[in-house]
């Protein structure tokens, strides 16, 4: 009687083990798949914004390009709304509603309000890579590594912030106030990137596209042109954005494989 009681006892515990052990896992399989479909999300709507940015502004076509972002923009949302948590469904409907709109509506924006929208729409996927990663840091007790992650991030942030206030200053620069807006944001932008290539140090090696970037900037702040080339000075923006997301997809991709497994490359379209 005693063993059979022992062993119903033994068998107890291992279902409770496996049961605990199985939604640990459950849980650690679903966060890292919401980074990974909010990750492929921000890069989607960058190069929506970037695909938009021409159409307005250089009347350039791009509406087939831009309608496989789309379409690939609807299938990362609506994988999210899947796979979250049935208290974050809500959340993550909000936000295909939000794209969604954002979609139908950017061929009547003017070329800035284009840039400010979808700039928000990239901060907001950011924010919410940001939480999910907070959350996991948290969850395991990983203090240091929390607070190292957020100094990186706030680095980060405070780029793309400056960032959005240069593009928008790029239309603006026909006039010789709009010209002294675009080079003040260009010298904060300088600034704030070497604080970022202090903080990432062990990133930029690998990260060529920066240099030729930072180039071109140090450039501008030398020798100011008389006459602003707008789509030179966006592409310009778009080497900058390019390389801030670099440096913050290498930052959670670091995090991701210490806490659970690598990340996946991002969907190639």
């Amino acid at each position: 009687m005693f063993i059979l009681v022992s062993i119903l006892i033994s068998l107890c515990l291992l279902a409770l083990i496996y049961r605990y052990s199985y939604r640990h896992n459950h849980k650690l399989e679903r966060r890292y798949q919401l980074i990974v479909h909010l990750r492929d999300l921000v890069n989607l709507i960058q190069r929506h914004r970037s695909g938009s940015h021409y159409s307005l502004a250089f009347d350039q076509k791009k509406a087939k390009q831009l309608r496989k972002v789309e379409q690939a923009i609807d299938v990362h949302c609506q994988a999210l709304i899947q796979l979250s948590h049935i208290n974050n469904k809500p959340m993550y409907r909000v936000l295909h509603n939000n794209i969604a709109l954002m979609i139908r509506s950017w061929t009547h924006f003017s070329v800035n309000k284009n840039q400010i929208v979808h700039g928000k729409m990239v901060r907001h996927l950011l924010l919410l890579i940001d939480d999910l990663m907070v959350a996991w840091l948290i969850d395991i007790e990983k203090e240091e590594l929390e607070k190292e992650y957020s100094t990186k991030w706030h680095c980060v942030i405070d780029c793309l912030d400056c960032l959005t206030q240069l593009r928008l200053c790029i239309q603006k620069s026909d006039s010789t106030l709009g010209k002294q807006q675009l080079l003040h944001y260009c010298q904060i932008m300088r600034k704030k990137l070497h604080r970022l290539s202090v903080t990432h140090s062990h990133t930029l090696a690998p990260l060529p596209i920066y240099g030729v970037a930072m180039v071109d900037l140090d450039a501008i702040l030398a020798n100011p042109p008389e006459l602003i080339d707008k789509e030179s000075m966006y592409q310009l923006s778009s080497a900058l954005s390019d390389s801030i997301l670099n440096i913050y997809d290498e930052l959670i991709g670091e995090l991701a494989e210490t806490l659970y497994q690598p990340l996946p490359k991002l969907a190639v379209i």
